[in-house]
């Protein structure tokens, strides 16, 4: 992989979600159907969306376009849809008040919070100096920065074979 080609990759610029990705979320919100800082119940009140912990823009521009699919990096988060109004905590908690940061601590923060309206915790000091420090958009990224979180990911979610196989049987593409 040489990641010194790497492109900057963002919604804007033509990151396009796999088309396993209907199969991998409905799979995935099966078994996941609840917020994770609403608590059981919750999807039947809300409506529940498919949060990637790790955004799929960023794993597809460094080359990891597995982990669109891998539940590993998934997670429940609430958000309001039409005639369905619910706390946010999709864009307040998955993504620190903004589409555009991203908060890969998003699941180890929930028992923090688990319970509490956007407000309230959006009032904290902790999530204010966590949405502060939020890493600047990928297409600002170096490629050390890229290549450090490439390796990041490569430790901390390893490629798994299950999912290679099912989705990537030709292998996994090349950064973008």
């Amino acid at each position: 992989m040489e990641l010194q080609k790497l492109k900057t990759t963002t919604p804007e610029q033509g990151a396009t979600r796999s088309p396993h990705w209907p199969i991998a979320m409905h799979e995935f919100k099966a078994t996941h159907c609840d917020c994770i800082y609403c608590g059981p119940g919750s999807g039947a009140l809300y409506g529940i969306q498919i949060h990637h912990i790790h955004p799929f823009h960023q794993v597809v521009g460094v080359g990891r376009a597995d982990l669109e699919l891998d539940p590993r990096n998934l997670t429940p988060l609430c958000e309001s849809e039409k005639g369905r109004p619910a706390p946010d905590h999709h864009i307040s908690e998955g993504h620190l008040g903004s589409f555009q940061k991203n908060n890969e601590t998003v699941v180890t923060d929930a028992p923090r919070f688990v319970g509490q309206s956007r407000k309230m915790i959006e009032a904290t000091t902790y999530w204010q100096d966590k949405s502060k420090a939020a890493d600047k958009p990928f297409n600002q990224w170096t490629v050390e920065e890229k290549t450090a979180y490439r390796k990041k990911l490569d430790t901390d979610l390893p490629v798994d074979p299950a999912v290679i196989a099912r989705f990537f049987p030709n292998g996994l593409p090349a950064p973008v």
